[in-house]
């Protein structure tokens, strides 16, 4: 598969939300600080990822990992940017069932998929479930500019990501199966949704914390 530009203008969009977040850092939320560390993570993964993949010849084994790590972050973006307390067991109960499916599918499937992690596609579909729990409670939020809310940024991002995703996850063998050309346009398609994941993750690093 070859790597055009376009490959490396999606792989530099990811330090867009990363020096946002670290420049606002000190006037940043509970949760945009997450969504911070998550973000530099994110850039330090995707180093490993290329290191591991010149030196070791395969990095396909971070992606269980950095699954976790992303839903976690993710997790508690939600968590504490939510102040109903029905919301938070709900989410701290769903939270809780993906971390032990994480765990039973990491130790008893030990041959991830050729191209995706083996849980790349149920950590999106969880992440849309509590995408549309969050967003259904900012629009019960009236005391406050839904277009203002940070939150409601981070939800659209994941679930446009995230449905996206699934599509291209999902159907990654047959689509190579098809030939290398259907391919390598999903894989573009991907880019396009990263590229928007980031820019919906900066707009929600640029709002104004809530006073």
């Amino acid at each position: 598969m070859t790597f055009p530009l376009f490959g490396f203008v999606t792989i530099s969009t990811n330090l867009i939300p990363a020096g946002t977040g670290i420049a606002r850092y000190k006037h940043l939320t509970k949760p945009m600080r997450i969504l911070t560390i998550l973000s530099i993570l994110a850039c330090a993964e995707l180093l490993i990822e290329i290191w591991a993949a010149i030196y070791l010849k395969n990095n396909l084994f971070l992606d269980d990992y950095y699954t976790l790590m992303e839903f976690s972050m993710l997790w508690g973006v939600y968590f504490y940017a939510n102040k109903s307390p029905k919301t938070k067991w709900l989410l701290v109960g769903i939270g809780a069932l993906f971390v032990i499916a994480w765990v039973v599918g990491v130790t008893m499937f030990n041959s991830p998929q050729p191209y995706g992690g083996r849980l790349a596609v149920p950590s999106r579909i969880v992440l849309i479930a509590l995408s549309l729990i969050v967003l259904q409670e900012v629009f019960k939020n009236q005391s406050a500019e839904i277009m203002e809310q940070s939150v409601f940024w981070v939800a659209v991002g994941v679930l446009l990501y995230s449905a996206g995703t699934i599509m291209i996850f999902g159907f990654s063998t047959s689509l190579l199966k098809l030939g290398v050309p259907y391919f390598e346009m999903a894989w573009r398609v991907n880019w396009v949704l990263i590229i928007s994941a980031n820019l919906f993750y900066t707009k929600a690093l640029l709002c104004k914390a809530p006073n």
